[in-house]
């Protein structure tokens, strides 16, 4: 797990008093966040506005709303570092197509630096799954392209678990299960059962070089 996760997790709970996890929505938040990798430091700046801004009411933001800010920010410090306009929160197609391209180098990026004999062929798999989304992509300029990419995670995710070392997966669910021990008894069952899930994947990911699937540049996603 990236050092921002924590950071960041801890941060709002601090901020939240009464809080003792985030939702599944909130931890997919921070995941994306992670995946711009801008400095933790600037992240930390970002975070300290967010929580100091006040909506139209004068109340302050939900932790939802502060990771939206904090994304935001984070998307345009990103944009800039590759020398690509920011469009804010409006994704037309020729900018979802670039965003998947650019995603799709990313992967390939990833797979030729970071691979292993035993991940190449998942690497591979993405990579061509990528290919045929871009393809869809020009022949359907207003599809849905995250909805698409959110079910293209679920698919990598059933394909990384099947794949990883079974020692792997288990020392993972223990280092989970210890992360959330203390809402066991606080938070609804079906609320631990997805963050156990939604933390294991974010564990696994990085255990096995995987990078987040997200339109980081061209849209609000």
């Amino acid at each position: 797990m990236s050092s921002q996760t924590p950071v960041i997790t801890q941060a709002l709970l601090d901020a939240y008093p009464g809080r003792f996890m985030l939702s599944p929505r909130e931890l997919e938040q921070v995941q994306r966040i992670e995946g711009l990798a801008a400095p933790l430091e600037t992240l930390k700046a970002w975070l300290g506005e967010a929580l100091g801004q006040r909506d139209a009411r004068g109340e302050r933001l939900h932790a939802a709303q502060v990771l939206r800010v904090v994304e935001q920010r984070a998307q345009q410090w990103r944009a800039q570092r590759v020398g690509e306009a920011y469009e804010g929160e409006v994704a037309t197609p020729e900018g979802v197509a670039e965003g998947l391209r650019l995603l799709a180098r990313q992967v390939g990026v990833a797979r030729a630096e970071r691979a292993t004999q035993q991940t190449q062929p998942l690497f591979e798999w993405l990579e061509r799954r990528l290919e045929e989304l871009c393809a869809l992509q020009r022949a359907r300029p207003h599809a849905d392209a995250s909805a698409a990419l959110a079910r293209l995670d679920e698919a990598l995710e059933a394909r990384a678990l099947a794949l990883a070392p079974e020692d792997l997966v288990a020392r993972l669910e223990r280092e989970v299960a210890v992360s959330l021990r203390a809402e066991r008894g606080v938070a609804r069952p079906q609320d631990c059962v997805v963050a156990s899930r939604a933390l294991l994947w974010a564990r696994l990911r990085v255990e096995l070089s995987l990078p987040p699937l997200y339109l980081s540049l061209y849209g609000g996603w």
